[in-house]
């Protein structure tokens, strides 16, 4: 079995949605979804140029890369390598971006907020060095009978020697201030287990997330981590897993959790089949 931390996450908010989420291939995008993941292209395209070319873009060519990303997902076309073996589903726009004009609107906003607050995009150079964008991994979890999976939006190395992952959020407001913490969140520690294996021998390893609000309010916000996170989200991965198969070996469907707000065709790739999703949502 495949585990992503994204495995983890609908675990927490419907294991329905886990059990599509491992057996189907299609995607579907809400607008507001669709927003995040142009501003996120946007950042990828530009720490990817200062890889490769030792600069960033001006700032215009990478809002209007970021646009188009997000006209290819509006349009429901493939525009990410994880995406190529997905089917295109639907496309459902969200009040807070009814049409493409506010969604471009958004984007413009937080990616200029971005490359325009000082202390956001790091110092590459003699300070940090870009290692990679979009990390994909697949590594052995618990022997070979499942994998590790996931990818880690900018991987960094700084002049001490010591590797970063950072993962991009966009947010309609400020984060809780407890929100990253790994008691709550362990999206860092599962990318964090990973960076371990990747570059090993690390002086050390850290974790941050970049959040951004949709009205361009930046925060970025380092993680702290024990040995006690590791072994506690490797045993709910495990727990997950053993939950997922016995269940499944037993020809029964997981549960499904309609009471969260995210059981919406906004936020759910699987609303559409889910006899808990649409077919619930009649008057």
């Amino acid at each position: 079995m495949r585990v992503r931390q994204s495995t983890l996450n609908d675990a927490d908010k419907c294991l329905r949605s886990m059990q599509y989420s491992i057996e189907s291939n299609v995607y579907h995008a809400g607008s507001v979804r669709a927003v995040g993941t142009g501003y996120h292209y946007g950042l990828e395209f530009a720490y990817d140029n200062m890889q490769r070319h030792g600069g960033f873009p001006d700032i215009d060519v990478i809002v209007s890369e970021a646009q188009d990303d997000f006209d290819r997902t509006a349009s429901m076309v493939p525009s990410h390598e994880s995406e190529l073996t997905k089917e295109a589903g639907t496309f459902a726009w969200d009040k807070n971006a009814p049409d493409f004009e506010t969604a471009h609107s958004m984007i413009d906003v937080m990616l200029r907020a971005y490359f325009g607050d000082p202390e956001a995009p790091w110092p590459i150079g003699s300070q940090y060095e870009v290692l990679d964008t979009e990390l994909g991994f697949a590594l052995p979890l618990w022997g070979e009978q499942h994998t590790r999976n996931g990818s880690i939006d900018l991987v960094l190395q700084d002049a001490d020697g010591w590797i970063i992952g950072e993962d991009h959020k966009t947010a309609s407001k400020k984060w809780n201030f407890n929100k990253h913490h790994a008691r709550k969140n362990g999206q860092a520690v599962w990318y964090t287990q990973a960076l371990k294996e990747m570059f090993p021998g690390a002086a050390g390893y850290r974790f941050v997330f970049d959040i951004m609000t949709y009205k361009g309010v930046f925060e970025r916000r380092e993680v702290h981590m024990t040995d006690e996170h590791f072994v506690a989200v490797d045993a709910k991965a495990m727990q997950v897993v053993a939950m997922y198969e016995g269940m499944r070996a037993g020809g029964m469907d997981m549960p499904a959790n309609p009471s969260s707000m995210l059981c919406s065709p906004l936020y759910c790739d699987h609303w559409d089949i889910c006899p808990y999703g649409a077919a619930l949502d009649v008057q």
